[in-house]
């Protein structure tokens, strides 16, 4: 059966690279901006860094451990630093205010993130940015302490980020690929 003439796409395993052609082909610059801003995360944070040291000292990655990394780090800021977490949520929830509900289930939920989000994903509007949420709340946390960071999502080694924390704030902010070249070049010049 083939799924897409145009790319080729033959066998079922190829489900997600159709699955990416189609968010591409129902809004580029979105997807575009998601592939961009995600580099930027990974260059602000150093997230090569965490992989090196963690090579470097022959400790085992953390998606490699036992405990699954970004639930562990969201119920612990969920649990132990629950004014941080209030003022983060409201903060971002000011962009994507229609992941509340799902957000709130998140909360109080003694489930691992991923099922809550797989169980409510269909049934709650507007769930498609909860990842945008959390991986926002994810990056102000490693601001906020690099080395609870390290050790709530199971690294081998802490760092600060490289750049200042009010660019990184600014950037989080940011939603949509204009935004995101305008915010640029205002920071060149």
């Amino acid at each position: 059966m083939v799924l897409n003439t145009k790319f080729n796409i033959l066998e079922k395993d190829d489900e997600i690279i159709y699955s990416l052609l189609e968010e591409f082909n129902q809004n580029p610059k979105q997807y575009i901006f998601d592939d961009i801003i995600y580099i930027i995360y990974n260059i602000i944070f150093n997230i090569n860094k965490y992989y090196y040291n963690c090579n470097k000292k022959n400790k085992t990655p953390p998606w490699k451990q036992k405990c699954d990394p970004y639930n562990n780090l969201i119920k612990k800021i969920i649990l132990n630093h629950s004014e941080f977490w209030n003022d983060a949520k409201s903060k971002y929830l000011k962009i994507y205010p229609k992941t509340i509900k799902l957000l709130n289930i998140i909360e109080t939920s003694d489930k691992n993130i991923y099922d809550t989000i797989e169980e409510y994903e269909d049934k709650i509007e507007y769930s498609e940015n909860i990842w945008d949420i959390l991986i926002r709340i994810r990056y102000e946390f490693v601001i906020y302490s690099p080395k609870l960071y390290k050790k709530y999502y199971g690294w081998c080694s802490y760092h600060k980020p490289n750049l200042e924390k009010n660019y990184i704030q600014d950037i989080l902010k940011i939603t949509t690929l204009d935004n995101l070249r305008n915010y640029m070049l205002k920071i060149i010049n």
